[in-house]
């Protein structure tokens, strides 16, 4: 009699354990950890330039990440943004343009909000980028590049509209920050996407500024 008591108690014990476990790994799934903070830029020198938007991910993680299809160490920083022709490697993802230039002509006044994401949400942006690897005209131009990637899994959507200016405008809602760092890099270390791979750019491409 007592046995079987015993052997009951197990068994409750053990479908209790399976209940609950069925209900809280789900539960405990949500809380991945983040693996880069995502932020979105807006830059505008002067009232009569057009100014640039762009994307700046950090990486948060202690592995290298992907954003995009650009490898991003830990501890490390990358901006990602679109051009047309301007830039002498012609219309598309670039990735560094903007770090470079913040670190060495300067692109004060730039203003930001950010955001941190995981894993899953990561790969969700990389293949939003992908999909402006060769795309830029004047609506589908740098600030609805910005705008769409962030609006993928960030929180505080914007609009993804067509110039900076708008969506600084879109942005200010949300706590505006001033000249959010980015890291140095050098020339080597700026790249236009072509398809699935990295293509450094030229030097001259830098000194044409933002």
């Amino acid at each position: 009699m007592d046995k079987t008591k015993t052997i009951r108690r197990l068994l409750c014990l053990l479908l209790a354990a399976a209940m609950f476990f069925s209900v809280a790994l789900p539960v405990f799934a949500k809380f991945e950890p983040p693996v880069a903070r995502m932020t979105v830029v807006s830059y505008q020198k002067n009232l009569a330039s057009t100014g640039h938007a762009w994307l700046y991910f950090e990486n948060v993680s202690k592995k290298t990440i992907t954003v995009g299809i650009y490898k991003l160490p830990p501890r490390s920083g990358v901006s990602v943004g679109t051009f047309g022709y301007v830039r002498k490697e012609g219309p598309g993802v670039y990735y560094n343009v903007e770090s470079y230039i913040t670190n060495h002509q300067g692109t004060k006044g730039r203003v930001s909000i950010s955001q941190l994401i995981t894993g899953q949400q990561l790969e969700k942006v990389s293949k939003k980028i992908n999909q402006f690897k060769s795309t830029w005209n004047l609506a589908r131009n740098c600030s609805y590049f910005a705008g769409t990637v962030w609006n993928t899994v960030a929180s505080n959507r914007l609009a993804a509209i067509s110039t900076p200016a708008l969506l600084r405008a879109s942005m200010k809602k949300y706590g505006l920050k001033k000249n959010v760092y980015h890291q140095p890099v050098l020339p080597n270390q700026v790249f236009k996407q072509k398809g699935s791979t990295l293509k450094q750019v030229r030097k001259s491409t830098l000194i044409a500024g933002l």
